[in-house]
């Protein structure tokens, strides 16, 4: 069984290869593999899983098909919050995905809610020194400036 779970693996970093050098249709082929690997070995409710939707979930995006994006990253965030409750780094992650694909539909108010969760978790794990939240502040002040909310954009 492991064996399998190494042919997953694999067929995940092929994906995530082709997805950096720009190949998507490539990418979402091989991350598909995986996906159907992992839910076959693990179950629906694991992280592995949950890793393939959010990786499916990224190379919609870059595809610019926000709403198969949103699907994937909606399935990642349950199963993450299923597993880990929410104060977890992957959840975390998940609503900075969900806050991606909500920012490129323009509904920014749900983008701004999702990265206030991811932040607000990350402030919890890291403490408010980390680079990663700095970065969440950062993109929050992008998604107020969006709304045209200029001084909570600049605090």
């Amino acid at each position: 069984m492991s064996q399998h779970a190494y042919v997953a693996t694999s067929y995940s970093n092929v994906g995530s290869v082709y997805q950096d050098i720009g190949q998507h249709n490539e990418a979402e082929d091989f991350l598909e593999r995986a996906l159907i690997i992992r839910k076959k070995i693990f179950g629906e409710e694991n992280d592995n899983v949950a890793t393939s939707y959010n990786n499916l979930g990224s190379v919609y995006q870059d595809l610019g098909q926000h709403n198969e994006a949103k699907e994937y990253h909606e399935k990642a965030l349950m199963i993450r919050k299923m597993i880990f409750r929410e104060e977890n780094a992957n959840v975390a992650t998940s609503y900075n995905n969900l806050r991606g694909v909500y920012r490129a539909l323009r509904q920014y108010n749900k983008a701004k809610e999702y990265h206030e969760k991811a932040l607000m978790i990350k402030k919890k794990i890291f403490g408010e020194e980390h680079d990663d939240v700095a970065t969440s502040y950062n993109n929050l002040g992008s998604v107020y400036h969006a709304l045209r909310q200029y001084n909570e954009a600049k605090e």
